[in-house]
């Protein structure tokens, strides 16, 4: 993901996606992550709730879904595929 290096902005609504720019799910997970880095879904959060941005963004549950994934390949989420899925860690804590 290109966040590692810092967090790009966020992501508002379907205005902001950019179909020049990387995969859409990448640009989702990218804006998920700043959210969790920011507080927004905090370590506990069921992200279930999230579902609901498909709405925001115009995108289908299948990219959602990529882009839950891509967070819990890097450890952040446990449990994508579910919606019992919740936030795990954030990024640079060390507790």
């Amino acid at each position: 993901m290109s966040t590692r290096a810092g967090c790009p902005p966020r992501l508002r609504d379907l205005a902001d996606l950019d179909p020049a720019g990387p995969y859409l799910y990448v640009q989702i997970a990218d804006a998920l992550l700043a959210a969790i880095v920011d507080g927004t879904y905090p370590i506990g959060d069921r992200p279930s709730k999230l579902y609901g941005l498909r709405h925001r963004w115009d995108v289908g549950d299948d990219t959602l879904r990529k882009a839950l994934q891509t967070l819990e390949h890097e450890g952040l989420i446990s449990g994508a595929a579910s919606p019992g899925a919740q936030i795990v860690a954030v990024p640079g804590n060390t507790w």
